[in-house]
């Protein structure tokens, strides 16, 4: 199959996926939207490293994706040296644009009139704190994501706001989002996020905010999957 034909299929996924979460609705009122950031929002270089607790050898790198499902051995531990520097995210930082396309159609509901006030984004990531956070928010202003009107988008670090040792990244991007859900009877829950896993998770609240719909959509290979639990 030629460069030319493979370049029209790609085309082709993507007009379907975008077809099939036509119905989003990403104009409605009293909407919160929640987004993973790396492999969901823009796909970097950075690596999680795997070093050895002893020697602090490295063992092995991996990406977000990898890391997602990673199972520490009782020899190691992580390195997140690349995932906290902001130039290297700034720098290397490519945007998925079927996610970001989502976003701005939804910030358009941010100049709309009463019963829009509360429509939120909230990017939460695995990242901790970056080492200059000025650097790491070019990224999403290039992108035309509005991080500064902070009463309608932040950013959360689960990676910097675990309440122990013991909670996981996974437990606290649940944690933070229940949160959210509860300071406000929002209508319409919304979750982009490459990792099937969260999408488990962000899908079982619903038992918990019965007034509230929620829609899961995978992001997978720059291409978005209306999710169910239905999928594995």
């Amino acid at each position: 199959m030629t460069e030319k034909n493979l370049d029209f299929l790609d085309k082709l996924k993507s007009l379907l996926s975008d077809f099939k979460i036509h119905n989003l609705n990403l104009n409605a009122k009293n909407t919160i939207l929640f987004v993973d950031i790396d492999d969901t929002l823009f796909k970097t270089t950075a690596k999680v490293i795997v070093e050895d607790k002893d020697t602090n050898e490295e063992i092995k790198q991996l990406d977000s994706m990898e890391f997602n499902t990673y199972k520490l051995q009782p020899n190691e531990k992580y390195n997140f040296k690349q995932f906290k520097d902001s130039k290297i995210f700034n720098d290397t930082a490519k945007v998925i644009n079927s996610t970001v396309r989502k976003l701005h159609n939804f910030q358009k509901t941010f100049k709309n009139a009463e019963g829009y006030d509360h429509n939120k984004i909230i990017f939460i990531t695995a990242r901790a704190d970056m080492n200059d956070k000025n650097i790491f928010l070019q990224s999403f202003i290039k992108a035309g994501i509005k991080v500064g009107d902070k009463s309608r988008v932040y950013i959360r670090r689960s990676g910097s706001e675990l309440l122990n040792d013991s909670e996981s990244i996974h437990e606290a991007k649940t944690r933070i989002m229940k949160e959210y859900l509860n300071s406000y009877p929002y209508e319409k829950a919304v979750f982009f996020d490459d990792s099937k896993d969260n999408l488990k998770s962000f899908m079982s609240l619903e038992n918990e905010f019965n007034n509230t719909e929620f829609i899961a959509i995978e992001v997978s290979s720059g291409l978005l999957y209306k999710w169910s639990k239905k999928k594995k």
